[in-house]
Formats: structure tokens, sequence, C-alpha cells
């Protein structure tokens, strides 16, 4: 599988050319992101950690359950458009593959750079067809922790999420999200920024522009159980904190025009 390293001065990351996939990234010599010790790394397997890119459908697809989870784009190769030291900018185009799943004309560009503190992700897409279609999105990320158990959510408290564990039940966030239990949750109309708190640790993301969505989520035990390539004892040495469009703001893009989502990642 193609890799490339980015690196800094007090950063190294490796990015998959197969899923535009960012499966490690270290600062200050300690793992931002978790990537399990059973991901798979195989041509059409999701590695499992890391940052996946959700497109262009999140979760199941609607109407076709045969089509793969979260869309395409995570298992599809991109093409490298530049590397140098801390950045790198990559693209995927429609082709006969993804068009006999999602029938729309598409270029998305990610660029992802390292930041002194942090990362820049850059996701944009472009509608190269003559009609308008429409699409979900999200940059999975999973941020490594100690103990999920103790580790929280601020900057949701008020939103309405989905809840994703009890049928896509809508509910109102009370609080901080913390962890306790199976955690599955789509905030709608929820741009952050956010902050996940673990203990001194501080992870803080800010939109810099088209973040509408907002999606948390641990598998806790059972679930975890099921995932092969996670296994029942790493649950709880990760978050999911997920930036994107989905549900109730998936968006609708004219032909001709290129929609952006900008997320900054700080780390304190």
């Amino acid at each position: 599988m193609n890799t490339i390293t980015l690196h800094r001065s007090n950063a190294t990351a490796t990015l998959h050319l197969q899923g535009a996939h960012l499966a490690a990234w270290e600062l200050g010599g300690k793992p931002v992101l978790f990537l399990s010790p059973r991901a798979v790394f195989a041509p059409g397997k999701a590695i499992r950690g890391g940052i996946p890119v959700c497109f262009p459908w999140f979760n199941a697809h609607a109407t076709n359950p045969d089509l793969p989870s979260h869309g395409f784009a995570r298992t599809s190769v991109w093409t490298l458009k530049e590397s140098a030291g801390d950045c790198a900018v990559l693209e995927l185009e429609s082709d006969e593959k993804t068009l006999a799943m999602w029938p729309h004309a598409f270029l998305v560009t990610y660029r992802l750079q390292l930041l002194r503190k942090g990362l820049l992700m850059d996701f944009r897409v472009q509608n190269t067809g003559e009609f308008p279609f429409t699409f979900e999105t999200a940059l999975h990320s999973y941020f490594a922790l100690e103990d999920v158990r103790q580790a929280r959510v601020e900057g949701l408290d008020g939103r309405t999420y989905l809840d994703q564990t009890e049928e896509f039940r809508r509910k109102v966030q009370e609080g901080d999200v913390v962890f306790s239990e199976e955690t599955d949750r789509l905030f709608v109309d929820s741009p952050g920024p956010l902050t996940l708190r673990e203990g001194p640790r501080v992870i803080r993301l800010t939109g810099l522009e088209g973040w509408k969505s907002t999606i948390v989520w641990n598998p806790w035990t059972e679930k975890a159980r099921a995932l092969k390539d996670l296994g029942e004892d790493q649950w709880p040495h990760f978050a999911c904190v997920e930036t994107g469009c989905a549900a109730d703001d998936a968006v609708t893009l004219p032909a001709g025009e290129t929609w952006r989502l900008a997320v900054e990642i700080e780390v304190g």
C-alpha cells in the first residue's frame, strides 16, 4: 500500500493513498490518532483508525445496503498531486467504478498540512457534471486516549442529535458528551468549535469553512467485540469526533461549483 510521510520538526504523519487515509500522526513524540493494532492494510479494505474519509454518503447507503458503508472514498486509491515536507495534496476523480455506485461526475481535492501544534484538513468537492448532486461527507477522526471513560467533548450542549443506538431517535444534548456506554451520535447544525478533553490533554477542533455535522462515536464493549479489525480490548483507547455534513446537513452542489470543508485540529 503506497504511503507518504509528512514531517516537521515536532511532528510526523503517515498518509496512505488508499482512502487518502491519515493513519498515524505524532506530535511531540506522542500519538494524536488511534490506530487499531488489528487494522487491515489490504486493497479494498478500510483501515480501522486514523482519519478515514467518508464520501459520498455517510453510514449505510440509503437505498442499497450492498454498497460500501460510508461510501467508496475510503477504499479508493487516490492520486498524489503534491507532497512537500509537511503538506500533501491528493485527488479522487469519478471513473467507471464510482459511476456504477454513484452516478455523478466529481473531483475531490484533499489537502493535509502539519502545523506547529496541529493539523489542517482542507477537503473540496467539485461537481464536474451537468446536473446538481447531493452528498454527505465526514472526516472520521479517531483520537487516541488513555481511557475514554475519563474523556469529554465540550461544545455540543443544547445541540440536536440523531441517536444511532436508538434507530436515529432525535434528542437534545445536555451538558458535555461523556462516555459511559456505546455512544453514536450524529449532531446536526453543530459546526463547533469543539474540545475533546482527557485530564490535562486537550484537542480543539475549529471549523474554517463548511463544517455543519459532528459525529461522536465509541463502540463500547459489545460492538467492539464484533469488529474483528478492532478487538474487544481497544475501545477504551479512543473517541471518534468527526467533522462533516450528513443527514439534515447533506450538501446539494450545483453543476460546476465547488464546496469546501476546512477544519483545524490543535493539540494542547
